[in-house]
């Protein structure tokens, strides 16, 4: 008995030993509802972000810059940047420092092998200035540009040889912003040099893969990309051509006498017209918007004093009559206009065509701002609100 008194006794004290796992039970819910409101009202929150993510970016016009290599579209993009965003920190102008020296660097190299391979002995540098073209081609592409340097670039630049290669530019690779940097060479060798916004839109550095920014234009926000436009990052353009609001393909009109950088052999201008036939009449496009910019109208224009487009295009007097001039610069837009525009398939969807030249901020503000207003009619007319 008496083990079942002990038993007892212990049932006894077992009663308190039960209410306190009641009241831990009792707390242990009220906190895991408390803890389940939470989650509940973080994940709301949460959801309420991403629909006001999801409203904002339905209401973004997207524009994405195609085009071929060397063609002006990173350029008119950081116009972009200066004309509607902040423009560029002074860390931003210092970052471009180094490519600034590159492209220098680059360019007098490359004009000093061109005026000793090729054929016209009209192009050799005179005699006093092997030593000079020797210490040059020692030099880095990573190397600053210094003042005993810029010296001797720039008596190699004023040398008559070498204007005489440089006449015939069309026959090697050479950046277009190569003369303007041989002339602001002084201010460039400076101590503590910072790039001015017109440097760095002279500058080239080949775009790789996708670069995107949102601009706000008034009330309406453009996201625009830029892609690389050398044959091996087109690859990479797929996944930006989804829900694009239009394309702004941006042809050199001025690379009608050259050859592309990456095969040596196919003239820049037919490549360009061959992908803005792809583009223009892709399933990708069907309903999208095409802007066309002939850039670089600047170089065009000097250009055809000496070198006719009939260098390009054999049937100009087929198109224009014989009579037509293939110096002439209206009639020479006229003529590349048509023939890109011709490249579209597709008789409900227009072509908006502008002449354009990327480093000249005036005209890129005008033809912005033209661009912009059609393309906000054009997706009002859509919704159905116009």
């Amino acid at each position: 008995m008496g083990c079942c008194c002990s038993n007892k006794a212990q049932v006894a004290v077992a009663p308190p030993d039960s209410n306190m796992t009641t009241n831990g039970t009792s707390n242990g819910t009220k906190a895991k509802r408390a803890n389940g409101l939470a989650e509940k009202l973080q994940s709301k929150q949460v959801d309420d972000m991403l629909r006001k993510d999801l409203a904002e970016k339905s209401q973004e016009l997207r524009l994405l810059f195609l085009g071929a290599g060397e063609s002006g579209k990173s350029t008119l993009f950081k116009q972009l940047v200066q004309i509607y965003s902040n423009g560029f920190s002074t860390a931003e102008l210092q970052s471009y420092a180094s490519v600034v020296y590159t492209n220098i660097i680059e360019s007098i190299q490359a004009l000093c092998v061109a005026s000793d391979t090729l054929p016209e002995e009209a192009c050799r540098m005179s005699s006093d200035m092997h030593s000079v073209r020797d210490e040059i081609m020692e030099l880095k592409e990573t190397d600053s540009v210094t003042q005993p340097i810029a010296e001797l670039i720039q008596r190699l630049w004023l040398d008559p040889g070498i204007q005489r290669t440089y006449a015939r530019r069309s026959r090697f690779q050479l950046s277009d912003g190569a003369v303007y940097f041989f002339k602001n060479i002084e201010r460039i060798a400076q101590d503590r040099y910072v790039p001015t916004f017109d440097d760095i839109l002279h500058c080239r550095a080949r775009t790789t893969g996708i670069i995107d920014r949102c601009f706000t234009i008034g009330e309406n926000a453009f996201r625009v990309y830029d892609v690389g436009g050398q044959r091996n990052e087109r690859k990479k353009w797929l996944h930006c051509f989804e829900n694009v609001t239009a394309v702004i393909f941006v042809a050199s009109m001025s690379a009608y006498d050259q050859v592309l950088f990456e095969d040596a052999v196919t003239n820049r201008v037919v490549e360009a017209l061959n992908l803005f036939h792809e583009i223009s009449n892709s399933r990708w496009f069907i309903d999208t918007n095409i802007i066309l910019f002939l850039n670089k109208r600047d170089i065009f224009m000097e250009k055809l004093a000496t070198a006719p487009l009939t260098v390009c295009f054999e049937d100009f007097h087929e198109m224009y009559g014989e009579d037509a001039d293939p110096h002439d610069y209206e009639t020479c837009c006229d003529f590349m206009q048509e023939k890109f525009e011709s490249q579209n398939m597709n008789d409900h969807k227009q072509v908006y065509t502008h002449v354009t030249c990327a480093t000249d901020t005036n005209n890129v503000t005008h033809v912005f701002n033209s661009v912009k207003d059609m393309i906000i009619r054009e997706s009002l007319t859509d919704a159905g609100l116009v």
